[in-house]
């Protein structure tokens, strides 16, 4: 059994040399490690160059890229790299990410379950990060569901993907190829998971997998905490929907129901539209919430897809 750990990084070497001593730590040694290098503007390629030849243990594939795709792109590349080498399991994350001593073991556990498994995962300060979602088309939106669900199970099932952590079977990207570059950033993992829940078994199972480096700013509003989002997010996670609802209607084979998810879809769009407005008023951001709002709808409308125009 050949696994594979793939890592998309741009511009945050210290954390990424932090994330590859955590992988090649595993007490399930992984088989090898690709890093895509997204174009990074710091010291990443000659920090890294350095760590791989310190490293002559471990199996590496390391791409520096001339141009920045996003995480789409880069995970595209990377998950391509990887299913060419012939491994038999993919672990992609991002480079802000630790991987606890037994993460993939545990993960391994459940591999003849499911072909995309995830684990949990905690934040800087050690609470558990609040992340378990099954995609709702009707709507294009993840709904969560509460960490509590592992009380009753140690697996459950789902329909979407989280590039922050997945283990991905190699058969996955036999049938539906790799993550769409279209997307550059947001909605691209989810997009993937969809696709691929038509004819696989997606899910979250109960082992501690990953410390997230990086935490967020957080607004309480009672049924539920908004965080800081950056005028980047705004801009894909609403430009991206114009996206993903071509997949989700390509898997709709009755006329009807294509053109009441098309309806209940954009209905849903102009809700997520005043949210992103209230997050900004609240975070003090209105100057860059609202354009980056109007971009993204704009964009969406066109059909401009790729890095952010």
């Amino acid at each position: 059994m050949r696994i594979c750990a793939v890592v998309v990084t741009f511009n945050r070497r210290a954390w990424l040399l932090e994330c590859l001593d955590t992988l090649l730590a595993q007490t399930q040694a992984l088989s090898g490690i690709v890093v895509i290098n997204n174009a990074s503007t710091d010291d990443t390629q000659i920090e890294l160059d350095h760590y791989v030849a310190a490293h002559p243990e471990m199996t590496w594939h390391i791409t520096h890229s001339s141009v920045n795709t996003g995480g789409a792109g880069g995970f595209a590349q990377g998950m391509q790299t990887a299913h060419a080498a012939g491994y038999d399991w993919v672990w992609v994350m991002d480079d802000d990410v630790l991987a606890r001593p037994e993460a993939l073991s545990g993960l391994m556990k459940f591999s003849n379950q499911a072909q995309i498994l995830h684990g949990r995962r905690t934040n800087p300060n050690g609470t558990v990060f609040y992340w378990q979602n099954t995609f709702l088309p009707w709507i294009g939106f993840a709904r969560p569901y509460p960490d509590s669900i592992f009380k009753t199970a140690d697996i459950w099932y789902t329909n979407c993907a989280c590039f922050e952590g997945a283990l991905i079977h190699r058969s996955v990207f036999d049938k539906i190829g790799y993550a769409d570059t279209r997307y550059f950033l947001a909605w691209d993992d989810t997009e993937f998971g969809y696709r691929a829940s038509e004819f696989f078994k997606i899910a979250y199972v109960n082992a501690m997998t990953l410390i997230r480096q990086r935490g967020h700013d957080n607004i309480d509003i009672g049924v539920r905490s908004l965080y800081r989002a950056s005028d980047m997010y705004r801009y894909f996670h609403i430009r991206n929907r114009f996206l993903i609802i071509q997949t989700i209607l390509q898997r709709e084979p009755r006329a009807w129901a294509r053109a009441g998810k098309r309806i209940t879809f954009h209905a849903f769009t102009a809700v997520l539209v005043v949210k992103e407005m209230v997050r900004a008023a609240m975070f003090k951001e209105w100057s860059l919430g609202v354009p980056s709002l109007w971009r993204g709808l704009r964009d969406g409308v066109a059909g401009k897809w790729g890095a952010q125009s």
